[in-house]
């Protein structure tokens, strides 16, 4: 009885994945690769969530700003818990060309969480979302 009713709900958590996906990686994955963003290095404001869409890339690394490190999973270990430098973690995307700074989390705020960022797309509807940023251009003498 007890291997039937965990089957019953294997099936049907497969079932509302399919359905419902919690996670919004997968798109976020197929628009940068029919974007030709493909092999664009990755900057994550959030590991947990955006190692989903460096999986569904097939890329070996990004750069997750938890934990300031390269990688292509997460590390759960107290470096994480250090608040992101989001105004070094854009200096850093910026200054590598075509680079994409990944947004990926259950609540996505209207407002870029850098000033030189520019949302490039927004994928929504699933539990968690995802915001593509470009880095803006800086003209000469800007930061």
């Amino acid at each position: 009885a007890v291997l039937a009713v965990q089957a019953w709900v294997g099936v049907s958590a497969a079932v509302n994945d399919r359905s419902i996906p919690f996670s919004a990686a997968r798109e976020t994955a197929h628009i940068l690769i029919d974007a030709g963003l493909r092999d664009a290095p990755v900057f994550a404001l959030h590991d947990e969530a955006a190692s989903g869409v460096i999986a569904y890339l097939g890329v070996p690394t990004a750069f997750y700003g938890p934990g300031w490190r390269e990688g292509s999973y997460v590390i759960w270990d107290k470096a994480r818990l250090v608040p992101v430098d989001v105004a070094a973690l854009v200096d850093r995307a910026a200054a590598v060309p075509r680079a994409v700074v990944l947004d990926c989390k259950a609540t996505i705020t209207e407002a870029p969480p850098d000033p030189r960022l520019v949302e490039w797309r927004r994928v929504e509807g699933a539990a968690e979302s995802c915001v593509i940023y470009r880095v803006a251009l800086s003209r000469p003498g800007s930061r």
